[in-house]
């Protein structure tokens, strides 16, 4: 790289910091009325010897011709500047590639911003913060319809088992000639069997507290359904099967779950119908304390 003479680096520096060595002397000087003078003038200023001495009344035309030989000799004393003194024509280009790069960098920005918008956090304001009762409106709906409870209930406690109880429930109240019974429905056993669920899943110390009136025992659900004493009615009452056609003990068709027979055979045969066999059982631990003898 061709080292600067110390004329240049002078001349550089003085337009640098525009400070000329006379006082007196002063850049209005080079403010003609005359743009062709003034062109030359600039061309001169950037890189002395470049343009001749301008003579007057000389074409622009003419300056012209004598400044495109000496092209390649401005560029050669432009990149030999050294990164300390950059020359003006550097200046304007950095700048101008500056100008750029901040542009590109502030519309990538922007876009940086754009996208952060979509997916950044929002702190709510106390105007802009919706309410809780906005969410009870959104109607919440299951991707899958399952069953529910009541339908597996309904499949081993069918109409067939309801209507059973009740008859048989009447059938021996009225053998017992109860005073006060009225008969029951399958809306009265359907509740009944229902109060029987609850009161094993919320157990109390006794029965009459489902309908006490201190708040800490009562349970609404039970109370509100059926009256005490008619639920106790009930459970003295409740019956599956004829007792006056029991065999006995010396009969060949004696049978210990006599009682409960009709039940077990609507079961089993709701079981059969409805299960779905596979290669694999999985066969639960019993939930009744085994006293038999195991083989």
């Amino acid at each position: 790289m061709a080292a600067l003479r110390d004329h240049d680096i002078e001349k550089e520096f003085e337009m640098m910091l525009g400070l000329p060595d006379d006082p007196d002397d002063s850049e209005d000087g080079y403010e003609a009325d005359d743009p062709d003078i003034n062109l030359a003038r600039v061309l001169e200023d950037e890189v002395p010897g470049l343009v001749p001495s301008t003579i007057p009344g000389a074409s622009l035309d003419e300056d012209l011709e004598n400044v495109s030989p000496n092209i390649e000799q401005f560029e050669r004393l432009s990149e030999d500047s050294p990164r300390g003194v950059p020359n003006r024509r550097h200046r304007v280009l950095s700048s101008e590639s500056s100008s750029s790069s901040e542009s590109e960098s502030q519309s990538e920005t922007s876009d940086d911003d754009d996208n952060d918008d979509e997916w950044k956090k929002v702190i709510w304001s106390e105007e802009s913060r919706p309410k809780a009762e906005d969410y009870d409106r959104v109607p919440l709906t299951a991707k899958i319809s399952l069953p529910k409870p009541f339908v597996y209930f309904s499949i081993l406690i069918s109409d067939a088992v309801i209507n059973q109880i009740v008859e048989q429930t009447n059938l021996y109240a009225a053998q017992k000639n109860n005073k006060n019974w009225e008969p029951v429905t399958c809306v009265d056993i359907r509740a009944f069997i229902g109060i029987i669920i609850i009161m094993g899943i919320h157990v109390l110390p006794s029965i009459d507290l489902y309908w006490s009136s201190d708040p800490l025992f009562r349970v609404n659900e039970v109370a509100e359904v059926l009256i005490c004493k008619r639920f106790k009615k009930f459970l003295e009452n409740l019956h599956l099967n004829d007792n006056t056609q029991t065999p006995s003990k010396s009969s060949p068709d004696y049978d210990k779950l006599y009682k409960v027979r009709p039940l077990l055979e609507m079961l089993n045969t709701a079981s059969n119908n409805e299960a779905k066999t596979s290669t694999s059982q999985s066969i639960d631990e019993a939930m009744i304390r085994f006293k038999g003898i195991s083989s």
